[in-house]
């Protein structure tokens, strides 16, 4: 058995034991799935003082950040303020369940969200952008949604979301550059 799997089953065996003191899963580049995802998702009931759940670098698709996003929709880690499923495989789907659980509510203190480089498109874009509108993330500092092919319309729905919504907002990254400091004047 690899490495990668050895970690991940003794992380699965730790995450089964209730009310964890966890704060920070990171879970990065250990080559996660969709499968690994609906398992890990049935784990965060169990961990409801984490604020950090890193996924970046990992083949998470639609059907992972769905269960991801039901557990979190469910009220579950209500201390969140990172969210990174940075560089995976996420198209709109796996944004919409996203988008939904954000406008569940029941994360008000997210800080960070980073779904750059996935395959969302404008479609997904629009759906955070919905999110943003509705004032679900007025604690965000950063938004990185870069190399998703958002196109035109994804990014004026952004910037249009954005217009006095997201006022604690430092970092937006829409597409390989960054725009820091961005700020309604």
């Amino acid at each position: 058995m690899s490495d990668i799997v050895d970690d991940w089953a003794i992380v699965q065996e730790r995450l089964k034991k209730p009310d964890l003191e966890l704060k920070i899963l990171d879970l990065s580049s250990k080559n996660l799935g969709d499968t690994d995802a609906k398992s890990l998702a049935t784990f965060l009931p169990n961990c409801p003082k984490l604020e950090k759940l890193d996924l970046w670098n990992n083949t998470i698709g639609d059907a992972g950040a769905q269960a991801i996003a039901v557990t979190l929709k469910l009220g579950h880690c209500p201390s969140l303020k990172t969210l990174n499923l940075w560089r995976n495989q996420i198209h709109a789907a796996g944004a919409y369940a996203i988008a939904a659980a954000l406008q569940s509510g029941q994360h008000p203190g997210l800080e960070v969200l980073s779904l750059g480089w996935n395959e969302i498109g404008s479609a997904g874009a629009q759906a955070i952008a919905t999110v943003l509108q509705q004032g679900y993330c007025s604690n965000l500092r950063e938004l990185h949604l870069d190399e998703n092919e958002i196109g035109d319309i994804g990014a004026q729905a952004i910037s249009a979301a954005l217009q006095g919504r997201c006022p604690k907002l430092k970092e937006l990254q829409l597409v390989t550059g960054v725009i820091r400091g961005w700020r309604k004047q």
